[in-house]
């Protein structure tokens, strides 16, 4: 308890220190007067009023030592003197053990007699007035008196420059507080006013009649004018609030719309009230008035965004379900081809058959490509850039476009014969010409019109196409252009902003340009745009030339061929799908291979432990109940070491990649695949690393 008793006095004592410097309590020509006087009365070199806190202390005013502005509390005389009642004197500081190896005693300015008397604020010690010489003395009791009395007068000087300089302060405060309520007021454009009810004049600030669009006063207002300029569609709202008001001498509170005299609407928010003179009578009504349109339309572009958000993840949602899907239609696609493959083989020379069956394989094959696009629109897939014709390319996409477009709408494609190639992802490139060909038949509406693409090769620096492009030489310029509505400036300005659109509500999310920018920009390359409203618009895609056509040296993809014999070998297959299993096993035997197909993955487990059977290679589909692949053929590593491993599966990721890499996976085959695919696959593996 008497340890708390004194936590708690100096906290107090600490707080009235605080307050002084707070209020930057100032050592003006009386506190130096003061110390002045005890110098000389007791004929010392030194005296000072000293404050103490905590950790040090400090001199508010001094004669003889203006070296001095702090020192540690450690070394403090002054210490001992707040906790002196009386006067705390040292006749010889160098026999005295407390002091005797202070820093003030053993070095300047080598004190040998110090007296000081506590300083009380507010009934608390928070330093001394205190005298300090070079020789030893001893002070009479007259002397001692004086100094007492001396330092009472120091203590309510002190105290009065407390209050003053509170007071000053609170002054202060009061006074730039209302300087700032003042300016918060007008900054905000908070208008006030105050109407008689018998006259109709209303008393307004400035910042009421700015609310409804005037810049200098009105001369004359009451509730007629003030009707006057509220909404049409809000007018009879508004008197049905202020009658109901005025009928029970209550408040109204309300938003409504007025029209300013250069045709703008804004909304505004108004809060008064009625007040009655004695006999019960209402005579004036006051209130506030603020202009919140800002508020509302960001409200109304919440909204609007929340709109945009939602269709956005619906998007994302059937980009998911579509991913589902499309792997789970990789596994039918693989048995199609390969079972059509197979029975190729076992038709002979029938060619209505072979027909048949070739046609069965076309088919299979685009539908192969159409879900490696949905595993990539789905990101389930990584992008694949390759050397590529423009022309081609856009034939291609013009193709699949032209009958989904209006009757009205031409698509025309228009590519130079000496276009160089470049390296896209074919599957992006078909989304950038996708939302580009969809925006200028949106253009066009119901009217009749043309889409022209084309496609030539062009040099271009920096300065041609806009600074922050990288492209500096041969390029390829891809061109769409519509003579549909075009775009005003507003609409130019915004254009590529993620969410920004100018379609109907449930007819886009705005994000189409914003994706195609970011396709372009991630291919190395730069959009461009012109647009007239009335007249139509031209974007411009530029790509960088591949390194193929810069070098001169045009390489042409052919078929990976297998220039020697296949080895046949024992192989072990992992597969949760049946048919599959059932597919493979027969393209590998008819291979010469020996193929033993399981369904689990812990049956091939318990297989390598308990067999001394050696396989050549061991296959694994990546996704199967509640295993992966990767893990499964981590465990044949470790059962069968140096087995060659390989991962199959409907989607690859470059993640699935790097981790297969990390654990010794060989090789990875996509599905579904030619059995040629699958033999070269197999002849892969069989080589010695």
């Amino acid at each position: 308890m008497k340890e708390l008793q004194s936590s708690l006095e100096e906290a107090a004592r600490l707080a009235v220190l605080d307050q002084i410097g707070v209020a930057s309590v100032q050592a003006d020509a009386i506190f130096d007067s003061l110390v002045s006087a005890v110098s000389s009365t007791l004929s010392v070199h030194i005296s000072a009023l000293m404050l103490v806190d905590a950790e040090q202390q400090w001199t508010f005013c001094s004669v003889g030592w203006d070296s001095f502005r702090s020192s540690s509390r450690d070394s403090s005389f002054c210490a001992y003197s707040i906790l002196d009642d009386a006067v705390f004197e040292v006749e010889d500081t160098r026999t005295d053990e407390r002091f005797c190896n202070n820093p003030f005693v053993t070095g300047e300015p080598f004190f040998r007699w110090y007296a000081g008397v506590a300083l009380s604020v507010r009934g608390q010690r928070i330093g001394a007035l205190c005298a300090m010489d070079t020789a030893p003395r001893r002070l009479t009791s007259i002397e001692k008196s004086f100094l007492a009395s001396m330092a009472e007068i120091a203590s309510r000087l002190l105290e009065e420059g407390l209050l003053k300089a509170e007071r000053d302060h609170a002054l202060k405060i009061a006074s730039e507080s209302e300087e700032r309520l003042r300016f918060a007021l007008d900054a905000a454009g908070i208008g006030d006013w105050d109407m008689n009810l018998q006259t109709n004049v209303a008393r307004r600030s400035l910042n009421h009649d700015r609310c409804f669009g005037y810049a200098d006063a009105v001369s004359e207002w009451g509730y007629d004018t003030f009707l006057k300029h509220v909404h049409a569609e809000d007018r009879d709202r508004v008197d049905q609030h202020f009658q109901v008001a005025l009928a029970t001498l209550g408040e109204y509170d309300i938003e409504f719309r007025c029209e300013w005299s250069d045709g703008s609407t804004h909304w505004l928010w108004s809060k008064g009230r009625f007040y009655a003179d004695c006999e019960g009578k209402p005579y004036r009504v006051a209130g506030i008035q603020v202009d919140v349109t800002p508020r509302v339309q960001s409200e109304v572009q919440r909204i609007s965004l929340e709109s945009q958000v939602r269709e956005a993840q619906k998007h994302e949602a059937i980009g998911t379900l579509a991913g589902g899907i499309a792997h789970d239609f990789n596994n039918i696609l693989g048995i199609i081809l390969g079972n059509s493959k197979l029975a190729a083989e076992d038709a002979g020379l029938n060619a209505s058959i072979l027909e048949s069956l070739e046609e069965i394989e076309k088919a299979g094959l685009r539908g192969r490509d159409l879900v490696q696009q949905i595993l990539a629109f789905s990101r389930k897939q990584p992008t694949n850039r390759v050397a590529a014709q423009p022309g081609k390319l856009l034939g291609d996409m013009t193709r699949m476009l032209r009958p989904m477009l209006p009757a009205q709408v031409s698509l025309v494609l228009e590519v130079d014969d000496d276009t160089p190639l470049i390296n896209v992802d074919r599957v992006q490139i078909d989304q950038v010409m996708m939302n580009l060909v969809t925006n200028a038949v949106h253009a066009m509406a119901s009217r009749a019109g043309t889409i022209r693409i084309s496609a030539r090769g062009c040099t271009v620096s920096d300065s041609d196409i806009g600074h922050g492009c990288l492209l500096d030489g041969p390029c390829v310029l891809i061109s769409v252009v519509d003579n549909g509505s075009g775009m005003d400036i507003e609409t130019k300005q915004h254009l590529f902003e993620p969410f920004f659109t100018t379609k109907p509500v449930g007819e886009g999310t705005g994000l189409g340009l914003s994706v195609v920018e970011g396709i372009v920009t991630r291919h190395g390359g730069k959009i461009v745009f012109d647009s007239t409203l009335g007249v139509g618009t031209r974007f411009d895609l530029y790509f960088p030339v591949a390194q193929e056509e810069r070098s001169g040296e045009v390489s042409i993809e052919t078929p990976a061929t297998i220039s020697s014999p296949v080895v046949k070998s024992r192989v072990l297959y992992i597969d949760d799908d049946e048919a599959l299993v059932f597919l493979v096993t027969r393209l590998l035997e008819r291979s010469g291979h020996a193929v033993t197909a399981l369904v689990s993955s812990e049956e091939a487990r318990e297989l390598l432990r308990t067999t001394n059977e050696r396989f050549d290679v061991v296959i694994s589909d990546y996704n199967m109940p509640g295993d992966n692949g990767i893990e499964v053929l981590k465990d044949v590593m470790c059962l069968k070491p140096g087995t060659p491993v390989a991962l199959i599966s409907g989607y690859i990721t470059d993640a699935m990649r790097e981790e297969a890499a990390s654990v010794g996976v060989k090789e990875i085959i996509f599905k579904p695949n030619s059995p040629q695919e699958l033999a070269q696959a197999m002849h892969r593996l069989l080589q010695p690393d």
